[in-house]
């Protein structure tokens, strides 16, 4: 199961001087230095990086993502901070925020917008078409957030029910072409050993399920009624002591309910989170109102969606849309079926291979095309591997 996201960087011009500043988000580190936990702001002066004196946020939670607008109308740029988790407390929901530009390169936190939740992903676009960008945020363990902005002020817009999900990307395209944005969606997809729905949920349950004032995460999955533990007997032993005595064989701990592993008075006091749908897919824009969401083909469900990537290429707007995941144990395998896909409607996509492209096999970071004089750069950016690049005419 998704876990976390590694920490982003983002450069854009803070202080209205004409070059590029930049913002670095963290996150948990294997060897914990909580001084580089916390999200920092670099100045450029004359080409040299300084660290702001004046600090953002003091941010020491898992940063997912940071988008960039000037929301507010006043000249300069703004920032959305995504934040996943706390490295010090995985589980929980915890605060993200926008911080609002002096114009200066000072920020302050916007009080008004609220958002506890974990985020994945997050971008700015205009949806309703009325010249003002709008928030668009994914998350884990929970919804899709639109938040639509009027002259600076933040309104969630209503959505379906039950599209609580493992979120890891978020974007508007007009994937059905009828001449609007809709908003598509990056989920783990369907390609997993886990089922997800209304009736037989995915849940994670968050308490001090062996009181010593410690939290923990327990995952479930939801069969005919019952709900059983994700988790193998040493991946709990692992969190809580009393497992290993409890259930002193793997035979004892075989096939017994949540309950039974936590006790109904535990799972009573513990937080619950729920994910009903697993599919990727898009919320159809009906004149301004998203009340359908639609899943993609079966070609887009076979891993986790963690990027969608625009770009015009043969005279269209298109997107190439990756991902893959090998965040998680070896109970699952890797997720790695999702070899890159060039969308240019519901009903029009392709391979990228089928362009000359290399399948994308690897665990995808981000793609980004670069404009050249007489040509633009298609970068493939994956995990723990070189940066492949292609030329294609502008």
């Amino acid at each position: 199961m998704p876990i976390m996201k590694t920490m982003t960087l983002y450069f854009f011009d803070a202080d209205n001087d004409g070059d590029l500043d930049l913002y670095v988000a963290t996150g948990i580190h294997k060897t914990r230095n909580r001084r580089l936990e916390v999200d920092r702001l670099y100045l450029n002066q004359k080409g040299s990086f300084i660290k702001s004196s004046n600090q953002t946020l003091l941010n020491p939670l898992n940063t997912s993502c940071v988008a960039a607008y000037d929301y507010d109308n006043d000249g300069d740029i703004d920032l959305f901070i995504g934040n996943l988790s706390n490295p010090k407390n995985f589980g929980a929901n915890v605060n993200s925020a926008i911080l609002v530009n002096d114009g200066k390169g000072n920020f302050t936190a916007d009080f008004e917008f609220q958002l506890n939740a974990k985020v994945t992903d997050a971008t700015w676009i205009d949806v309703n078409e009325d010249g003002q960008k709008d928030l668009l945020v994914a998350t884990e363990w929970g919804n899709p957030q639109v938040f639509i902005n009027k002259n600076g002020k933040l309104s969630l817009l209503k959505i379906p029910k039950n599209l609580a999900g493992l979120w890891q990307s978020i974007t508007a395209f007009d994937i059905d072409k009828d001449g609007d944005k809709d908003i598509l969606l990056g989920n783990w997809g369907l390609n997993t050993k886990f089922n997800a729905s209304v009736d037989n949920p995915l849940r994670l349950y968050y308490g001090d399920f062996d009181a010593n004032n410690k939290q923990e995460t327990v995952l479930t999955y939801s069969k005919k009624g019952k709900e059983y533990p994700i988790n193998s007997k040493n991946e709990l032993a692992a969190q809580m002591n009393r497992i290993s005595t409890q259930f002193v064989t793997h035979k004892n701990y075989a096939l017994k309910t949540v309950v039974e592993v936590l006790t109904q008075d535990a799972i009573n006091k513990a937080k619950k989170f729920t994910v009903n749908t697993l599919a990727s897919g898009y919320l159809e824009n009906n004149k301004g109102a998203f009340t359908v969401f639609k899943q993609f083909p079966k070609e887009l469900q076979v891993a986790p969606i963690t990027n969608f990537n625009k770009l015009h290429f043969k005279n269209e707007d298109a997107l190439i849309i990756s991902g893959n995941s090998l965040s998680v144990n070896t109970y699952h395998g890797g997720y790695t079926s999702l070899k890159g896909v060039l969308l240019n409607s519901i009903s029009e996509y392709q391979f990228v291979s089928d362009f000359g492209i290399t399948p994308f096999s690897e665990q995808m970071k981000s793609i980004k095309v670069v404009e050249m004089k007489n040509e633009k750069r298609l970068l493939v950016i994956s995990n723990n591997d070189s940066i492949r690049s292609y030329s294609f005419e502008k």
